[in-house]
């Protein structure tokens, strides 16, 4: 990606500060697997078995 474009530049940048609070964490805990950074898996991962456990047991 071209990160001297604004609009490229801008996006990334949104994307970075809306991910990095909950990917922070994930990374000091699961060590990347030959330089590949697993968390943004383990953070999709978290997300899909919290959904089945909400959709399981619902509201009340």
């Amino acid at each position: 990606l071209n990160t001297s474009n604004r609009i490229v530049y801008v996006v990334g940048d949104f994307l970075y500060r809306i991910t990095e609070p909950l990917l922070r964490p994930i990374r000091q805990v699961v060590p990347s697997i030959g330089g590949v950074d697993i968390s943004p898996l383990v953070l999709l991962l978290a997300i899909w078995l919290l959904r089945s456990q909400l959709r399981r047991y619902g509201p009340l």
